[in-house]
């Protein structure tokens, strides 16, 4: 017996080391899925580099001290939103959407590729097939939704609101909640 539960502390044991060093485990749980941590880095490093990107372009000095740490938190919370947001959506997509798939492909099979490797790669610090999964695939799977939602006289906006009131969702960031309207900041 003590053979097995020291199995089963190991396995638990490199398990989670596996998950730490790759980021693979959740910040947040939304209807049992989750949005790991690795995804949520790199779609808020993303962010960060389209503001930082947007300042020299637009000849603005970005902001530094507590500005840039207020910056940094709505960024990280607008992040946490949207990924959770994107899940729903998707869930939703799949459910409403026939062969969603190919009309996902459909939708971002003309982005020239060659011509927007280097802006993309500028603004947001992504290659372009880390920016067609992260950008381009959760726009389109918003586009197709909507139309098929606009077919039965519903919306998106509705629909998104409704996802969120109904979500089960954790999360497992410090200084964050999940409210019926989507992640906020606690008060202090």
């Amino acid at each position: 017996m003590k053979i097995i539960a020291m199995l089963i502390g190991a396995t638990l044991i490199i398990a989670g080391g596996v998950m730490a060093t790759t980021k693979q485990y959740p910040v947040a749980v939304v209807d049992w899925n989750w949005v790991s941590a690795k995804d949520f880095e790199i779609v808020r490093g993303a962010s960060e580099q389209f503001y930082t990107s947007a300042f020299v372009t637009y000849g603005k000095v970005a902001p530094s001290g507590a500005e840039k740490e207020k910056l940094h938190i709505e960024i990280t919370r607008a992040t946490l939103d949207r990924l959770i947001e994107e899940l729903l959506v998707r869930n939703e997509a799949e459910q409403e959407v026939e062969s969603l798939q190919s009309k996902i492909a459909e939708k971002i099979k003309s982005v020239d590729s060659q011509k927007l490797q280097n802006p993309v790669r500028e603004m947001y610090g992504l290659g372009i097939d880390e920016f067609r999964r992260r950008v381009l695939e959760p726009q389109a799977l918003q586009e197709l939704l909507a139309a098929t939602l606009a077919a039965t006289g519903d919306s998106l906006t509705a629909r998104i609101i409704a996802l969120k009131k109904a979500a089960r969702v954790i999360l497992l960031f410090p200084g964050l909640l999940w409210t019926e309207n989507g992640v906020e900041l606690k008060s202090k």
